[in-house]
């Protein structure tokens, strides 16, 4: 059969939320989605000597255990590879923007901040920056972890350090960070691996 092989580059955009509350926790609760631990591991929970949150019908891991585990998945989205055919079409699948903070809620304020422009190409939408930031501040408990890879549409990385100093203020060095999106997933990591716990961001 006749074959042909067709390139394409394109641009996609996806959300992730990371429940710090949930991270290390399992529950028995006889629910669609939240059976987690049947009898036998509930006995083994116990004999590990899990915290077992009975309101909850939960068990949890260590505070350290659960911190190492979220600071491992930001770190390896980071540096995610793969894909059918890597060697041959040799492409990075790793972020080229990140927009990510520890922030109140399950909700994810932050997926209108980059839209499309008329020709479909990325662009940094500041009236919904401003917005987002004006109605969810108060939601906020960590500062804002930027990453923009230099080299990708460094026009709107430049209107996004803009809006970042005009909207957070100063150099960025309490209310954001702007760098590369491994050293932005790397700093919310090590922020949590620090302060998480003492912050309550695990909770």
């Amino acid at each position: 059969m006749p074959h042909e092989h067709q390139f394409y580059r394109t641009v996609l955009k996806g959300m992730f939320s990371l429940d710090l509350a949930s991270a290390g926790t399992f529950t028995y609760r006889s629910k669609a989605g939240y059976l987690n631990l049947d009898e036998v591991r509930v006995e083994r929970a116990e004999r590990n000597g899990l915290e077992h949150l009975k309101e909850k019908k939960a068990y949890r891991l260590p505070m350290s255990e659960r911190v190492r585990r979220v600071a491992t998945l930001l770190r390896g989205m980071a540096t995610i590879s793969g894909g059918a055919k890597l060697a041959l079409h040799y492409t990075d699948v790793t972020p080229v923007v990140v927009v990510a903070a520890v922030i109140k809620g399950g909700n994810n304020p932050f997926q209108y901040l980059i839209t499309a422009d008329e020709r479909g190409l990325p662009r940094v939408d500041e009236e919904a920056f401003r917005e987002t930031i004006k109605v969810w501040g108060d939601q906020l408990l960590s500062k804002l972890y930027a990453g923009w890879c230099k080299g990708f549409h460094d026009g709107q990385r430049k209107a996004l350090a803009n809006i970042l100093k005009d909207v957070l203020g100063g150099d960025g060095s309490n209310g954001y960070l702007l760098s590369h999106p491994r050293e932005a997933l790397e700093a919310l990591a090590a922020d949590i691996e620090k302060d998480g716990a003492d912050l309550g961001w695990m909770e």
